[in-house]
């Protein structure tokens, strides 16, 4: 059995993905990598797996019918292929352990502290850590209520934790927008749901992840 990092991208962000991959062999770790394209990419290098969208597309139908909503849709294509790509790659038989990661970050540690954050839970939800305390930086505070606890620009999950990706999924595909008055936010604010429904959701605490909202956590000077 073995982990997999992966991610999505435009076939234009491919050296997006690349850093990824590359900041994590750099932190000493040599994890399987499986990079999911919406259009064609030729990509040969040891360890790395491109996936095209229209290839998924013909093997999981969800995969085909994110495809066919938001067609001509750039972000909620790749927004809502997020749990749909996690939970394909935990159906085969060879993978244990999934960490998805969005191609805009970088690892400057193992991802396998996220893995051991896991531990023995099904899914791996990341907090933005954004103000706590209301009288500090109130656009900050109110942003928990807007888009969400957690990122979903880093996932992690196990086999177990397929039922959780696939109801993500399917909340996924019946919308993936904006929509402040209706309780949404692209694909994120759904992850807010998942430690109630799913109880046995982890939340990793250690606030080395998300590092770019280092302003807004709840001790900095600059909330």
């Amino acid at each position: 059995m073995k982990d997999i990092l992966c991610t999505i991208v435009t076939p234009d962000y491919i050296d997006r993905a690349l850093t990824v991959w590359r900041s994590a062999e750099e932190s000493g770790t040599h994890i399987d990598f499986v990079v999911l394209t919406t259009g064609p990419v030729s990509v040969d290098l040891p360890g790395i797996t491109v996936l095209s969208l229209q290839e998924l597309a013909t093997r999981d139908s969800r995969a085909h019918k994110v495809k066919e909503k938001y067609s001509g849709e750039s972000d909620p294509v790749r927004w809502s292929l997020k749990p749909v790509l996690m939970s394909h790659l935990l159906r085969a038989p060879s993978i244990e352990r999934v960490v998805y990661s969005d191609c805009d970050t970088c690892f400057f540690r193992t991802p396998y502290i996220l893995l051991d954050s896991l531990g023995d839970g099904d899914v791996l939800l990341t907090p933005h850590w954004r103000p706590l305390e209301p009288d500090g930086s109130s656009r900050g505070f109110r942003i928990n209520f807007l888009d969400g606890l957690f990122n979903a620009g880093c996932v992690a999950a196990n086999r177990k934790g397929v039922d959780a990706l696939d109801w993500w999924a399917r909340a996924c595909l019946y919308a993936c927008e904006k929509d402040y008055e209706r309780g949404l936010f692209h694909d994120q604010r759904y992850l807010d749901l998942l430690p109630i429904y799913f109880p046995n959701t982890t939340i990793c605490r250690h606030q080395g992840f998300n590092l770019a909202w280092i302003s807004t956590r709840p001790n900095s000077p600059n909330t």
